[in-house]
Parts: C-alpha cells; structure tokens; sequence
C-alpha cells in the first residue's frame, strides 16, 4: 500500500516544505502544490525538493481549495494525506494511517488528531462513522486522509470555501467532510495522533474575520434546514463572544450574512 503526502503552499511558502520530508521510504511520497502569485519572489525550486520520491506541480493565483483540488488531481498513491506546510511528520504517524487502512479495507476517508502545544481541541476517545456528529468535534484539514481511488474525480475541495475564496475564508474541509458523507462514501475518526502542528490553525487565529464567520454561516447553510440555522448561528455566537471576546453582534451579523450567501451560491 503507497501513500503521498499532499503539501499546499503558496509563494515563498516552498521554503518551509523541505522541513516537513522524512527520510526516503518505499512506498511513501510527496506532492507538493505550489500555488504562486504575483508576489512569489522565489523562481527555482529548492535544492532540498529536488528528490525522486517528490512531485512539484504549479498553480497560478490564490485559493487554497483551488491548491487542494490541484494536488489531488496530481495524486497517484493508493492513500493519500491532507497537509500544509508548517506540518510535521513522524515514520510513525505515516505508519498509522497506513495500518488504519490495512486493517479497514472499507475505509475510503479517514481523520484523526493532531499535536498542537498551542491547542486544546476536543477529539472524542474513540472511533465512530462521521455520519454520527459528535458534540463539539470538528475536522481540521490536516486531519483528512483518504482514498484516492474515493476521492480522486469524483469529489472535490469547494472553491468557495477556505482561505483565498472571494468570500467565504474558511471551512473547505467541513464542506468536504459533508460532500463525502452525501455521496454514501465511509468515513470514520479515529483516535491516533497523525500529525504535529506548531501554533494555532488559521481559523482559531482569525476568528473574528468576517469571511470566517460567513463561512461557518455558509455552511450551516447546505447543512441544515433554515430555522435551525438561525438557532445555531444565535448559539454560536454566544459561544465564540466567550471563546474569542468578540462582539455577539458581530459574529452574529456575518454568520447571519453567511448563512444568506450559502443559500443563494451554493448547491446542496
């Protein structure tokens, strides 16, 4: 069984990638997305990528869905793993997800837990199917593994969502998560460390951003029917004015708002 690491960057984020390789294996390779604007200073590829067991492929212009879909479309491994490129790896979290897969040959997603010293995410003790939801558990995109034959034409990041979208910032891997499970595919969680992460996501450090919080809106939106988005949207703003110390009305204002664009933008 193969698998590839699926590495998003953009810019001058190439530099920080060949801190994430381990050493050469059998079986285990990488696929870098290098995403670059007008703004990429750097021209060549770094010396350190220049190995057998990575792939390079480019995109041009901004999205981190768009850069998602790219690498996948790249892919060629039997298994392959949602990744950034702050991310760090052991040959043991590579292990793991490959004997979660072994051992659960029906799989076609699978997510678990990260390392952060700077986070204190709940992850339910055990493992369960995704159609069940689970008070207060959420997917972060790092998290995601999965199938390729699954996934690879068949399912894609939606490019409205996630950092770089027009609008909506954040949320790509929730809507993917749903995307998977509406399509009938299984998908489970499952209590294993696959990953550390330094510092706080990107999400928790821009909380109160308005295109964050529309994307929370936006996905409650494809998610649930309206009346329950309003209560949710009421009783997540109460949540993130204690979590984050922003304005009730604020993130009340731009969930409202989300919820509204989801419903006219986005297809169930």
């Amino acid at each position: 069984m193969t698998l590839e690491i699926l590495i998003c960057t953009i810019d001058d984020g190439i530099c920080r990638v060949g801190q994430m390789l381990l050493e050469k294996s059998t079986g285990i390779g990488y696929v870098v997305s290098w995403q670059q604007t007008e703004k990429c200073s750097i021209k060549e590829i770094p010396e350190e990528l220049r190995r057998d067991d990575v792939k390079i492929v480019t995109l041009r212009g901004k999205g981190l869905s768009r850069n998602r879909n790219n690498a996948i479309q790249a892919a060629t491994a039997d298994i392959c793993m949602i990744a950034d490129d702050d991310i760090r790896y052991t040959p043991a979290n590579i292990n793991q997800v490959i004997e979660t897969y072994k051992n659960h040959p029906d799989l076609d997603v699978a997510t678990f837990k990260y390392h952060s010293p700077s986070s204190n995410k709940f992850y339910p003790d055990h493992s369960f199917n995704l159609k069940d939801e689970v008070k207060n558990y959420y997917v972060t995109s790092f998290e995601i593994t999965f199938k390729r034959e699954s996934i690879q034409g068949k399912i894609k990041f939606n490019e409205l969502f996630g950092l770089g979208a027009p609008v909506l910032g954040a949320g790509e891997e929730s809507v993917f998560i749903f995307d998977v499970l509406k399509a009938g595919l299984n998908c489970q969680f499952f209590p294993y460390v696959i990953a550390e992460h330094p510092g706080l996501t990107t999400t928790d450090r821009t909380a109160s951003k308005s295109g964050v919080l529309m994307a929370r809106g936006a996905y409650m939106s494809i998610r649930y029917p309206l009346a329950i988005c309003i209560a949710r949207a009421i009783a997540i703003s109460l949540k993130l004015r204690k979590k984050h110390s922003m304005s009730f009305m604020h993130a009340l204002r731009y969930t409202l708002k989300g919820i509204s664009y989801g419903r006219k933008h986005i297809k169930k």
